[in-house]
């Protein structure tokens, strides 16, 4: 039988939707099987964006959702966003990352909450744990080592309307030191968006980190993708 090396998804949706299939792939090895008995292959997320409206809280559905592909990286070996570009004045599509003119351009909000997220890549992956609930909000995280710097990698996401309130701490590195700043791509409302007029009015920028030491109590604002770092002795 002919071989297939991975499974191209598209996986478009709402917002609401998006942030919904932060677990999809959780039990994916064990649950999808071949018509044979096999295992399936890996997959490939060759498109996907959380269509409708170009706002900040669909940068973050998709946030909440990439964070779930990367916490089950051995399913998942790639994403790629679609569509990348369109002209405002003629496109098939009303969200795309990149719109232009002939004399200016702008991103979406969920081009700079995947910059974040790609710019942060670790080495491995370490085991997380995520509890507690806040109604209305689902929010998603995930740690990894990078290696070359002696750091644990954190990435958060809240698609929500609440705060949640977070404890964060490393079982396995008893002298972990949070970094000074954090990124994060946030803004005032969740309809927030960029514009030829106002290019980067929904982008990344640094907050700062109060903590000298874990357990580090953390507010993840509502609707918003977080990065942060924290060194260790590797």
């Amino acid at each position: 039988s002919q071989r297939c090396d991975a499974w191209d998804e598209h996986t478009y949706d709402s917002p609401q939707s998006m942030a919904g299939l932060h677990t999809l792939y959780d039990t994916y090895t064990e649950t999808c099987k071949r018509i044979d008995g096999k295992p399936c292959p890996p997959v490939f997320v060759l498109e996907y964006a959380a269509r409708s409206d170009p706002f900040l809280q669909n940068a973050v559905a998709e946030a909440v959702f990439l964070i779930g592909a990367e916490k089950n990286a051995a399913v998942v070996q790639g994403t790629s966003f679609a569509p990348l570009f369109c002209n405002v004045h003629g496109t098939q599509w009303s969200y795309n990352l990149i719109s232009f003119n002939t004399s200016s351009s702008f991103a979406l909000p969920s081009y700079y909450s995947q910059r974040i997220l790609k710019d942060n890549l670790g080495d491995y992956l370490l085991k997380t744990t995520t509890s507690g609930q806040v109604s209305g909000s689902t929010w998603n995280a995930t740690a990894s080592i990078l290696k070359s710097s002696s750091e644990v990698i954190v990435k958060m996401a809240n698609f929500g309307d609440q705060d949640v309130q977070l404890e964060i701490d490393f079982h396995d590195f008893a002298n972990a030191k949070p970094s000074k700043t954090a990124s994060i791509v946030t803004s005032k409302n969740a309809t927030d968006r960029n514009t030829l007029d106002r290019p980067t009015y929904v982008t990344n920028t640094t907050i700062t980190i109060d903590a000298t030491r874990f357990p580090l109590d953390f507010t993840l604002p509502a609707m918003s993708v977080v990065v942060m770092r924290a060194a260790v002795e590797v």
